[in-house]
């Protein structure tokens, strides 16, 4: 990355993070959107999520930390792994470990929250990452 471009980068990463943000939460909204409900009222006064709007600011920021992480190592992997769908997959498969992986097992292990929704949701942040890194890789050039 050092002939690094960017506008483009910002583009990408721009790219990536929406494709995120609506793959991610259409899993967890569409798909998991009723266990997810059920899970926060089972919780009762334990409950102390934020407000929906809250909410989907807060998501909107992980979806830009994510997209940001995925081209940005993506522009780092070319140098040495070329560019194209593969580096990004790497790319991508990287950042879906430490951001979605990681966070889920730490999930799991306080026993919070419903493993089957963890679990989905996590399995759709791999997509969620994959698809967004991919574009992000098409959008990307170098100077």
């Amino acid at each position: 990355m050092r002939n690094g471009n960017w506008g483009r980068l910002a583009m990408a990463a721009a790219a990536a993070s929406v494709i995120i943000f609506f793959v991610a939460g259409g899993v967890n909204g569409a798909i998991l959107g009723e266990e997810w409900n059920a899970w926060a009222q089972a919780l009762g006064p334990l409950n102390h999520a934020p407000s929906a709007g809250v909410g989907f600011v807060i998501w909107l920021i992980v979806a830009a930390i994510d997209g940001v992480a995925c081209v940005w190592l993506y522009a780092r992997l070319r140098a040495t792994l070329g560019r194209g769908v593969a580096t990004a997959a790497k790319a991508a498969i990287v950042v879906w470990v430490v951001g979605w992986v990681g966070s889920s097992l730490g999930q799991f292990a306080l026993g919070g929250a419903p493993n089957h929704a963890l679990a989905v949701s996590c399995a759709g942040g791999l997509v969620a990452a994959l698809l967004g890194t991919i574009a992000a890789a098409a959008i990307y050039r170098e100077a």
